[in-house]
C-alpha cells in the first residue's frame, strides 16, 4: 500500500506540475513530511495528511492508495488522472472537451 501511495502521489505531483513545495504551502503539511512520503523508504500518512493531501490534488483519499483507479493495467496511467480532473468541470466545459477530443480524432483520421 505504501508503494502505491508513493506511485499515485508522485503521478499527481507530476500531472499537475506542482511541487512538493507547493503542495506543503497548499496542504501546511511539512515539506520534509511529504518528501519522505515519496522517498524509497516511504512511509504512510496518518488520515487528516491523507485527506488535506487529497482535497488540494482534487482525488479522493482512496485514489491516492489505490491500486486500482477504474483502469486496466494496457492503458495509459494518465486516463485515470484526466478523469478524475472531468469530474470537477461544469457539465458545459466538459461538452467543450468532448468537442476538442473529437476535432483531434477527426484531424488524426486518415483521409
Amino acid at each position: 500500500m505504501e508503494a502505491n501511495f508513493r506511485k499515485n502521489l508522485r503521478d499527481l505531483l507530476d500531472y499537475k506540475c506542482i511541487s512538493v513545495k507547493e503542495l506543503a504551502e497548499m496542504t501546511q503539511i511539512p515539506k520534509r513530511t511529504l518528501e519522505n512520503y515519496l522517498g524509497s523508504r516511504a512511509s504512510m500518512p496518518p488520515a487528516d495528511y491523507a485527506h488535506r493531501i487529497a482535497k488540494a490534488l482534487h482525488v479522493t483519499v482512496e485514489y491516492l492508495f489505490s491500486d486500482e483507479d477504474g483502469r486496466s493495467d494496457d492503458t495509459i496511467p494518465e486516463y485515470g488522472l484526466v478523469m478524475n480532473e472531468l469530474k470537477n468541470l461544469p457539465k458545459e466545459d466538459i461538452k467543450m472537451v468532448l468537442g476538442i477530443v473529437q476535432a483531434v480524432l477527426k484531424n488524426k483520421k486518415p483521409n
